[in-house]
């Protein structure tokens, strides 16, 4: 972008100069310092993201308890918090991941006795990271460990927060 933006700004002022052409030239050159500085700004963006942290851009957590059944589930939490990917956690120490599209697996009839802790995903290496992880570490981790989301935690190994692949990682 910045490579065009130069070429526009130098025929522009060719333009201007040589053909006589001051009107051309102008919007030549102002097209390319619009573009330069697009160009640029763009650059800025994408370099000032690589020092962001999980920790800048993380929700708290809307944990299940893996002692909950499925409807208590579906009943209380769900319907206030539409998501696809529920961290299971109890006392800050986070034991899995529900994902909806595995809880459809589970007969609506059986709801009342199937636990959360049975259909969860058992916490495993790449459902988390530590608060100080850049966030571009994080986005590679959630497009690769199939669930869309990584937990968060801190120092300490408490469960503090979560980064969902879609809906917060702007």
């Amino acid at each position: 972008g910045q490579a065009i933006a130069a070429v526009m700004v130098v025929f522009g002022l060719i333009i201007a100069i040589f053909r006589q052409d001051f009107f051309t030239g102008f919007w030549a050159v102002l097209v390319g310092l619009f573009l330069y500085d697009s160009a640029r700004s763009i650059i800025k963006e994408v370099n000032s993201s690589e020092r962001v942290t999980v920790q800048d851009v993380m929700m708290l957590p809307v944990a299940v308890a893996p002692e909950s059944t499925v409807q208590d589930f579906v009943d209380h939490i769900l319907p206030l918090y539409p998501r696809h990917v529920f961290p299971v956690a109890r006392a800050k120490q986070l034991y899995g991941m529900l994902l909806l599209a595995e809880m459809r697996s589970v007969e609506p009839s059986l709801w009342r006795q199937t636990l959360i802790s049975e259909i969860m995903r058992p916490v495993a290496h790449d459902h988390f990271v530590e608060t100080g992880v850049s966030l571009t570490v994080a986005r590679e981790l959630i497009r690769s460990n199939g669930i869309g989301a990584v937990g968060i935690l801190d120092s300490e190994g408490n469960f503090v927060g979560i980064v969902h692949g879609t809906e917060n990682l702007k």
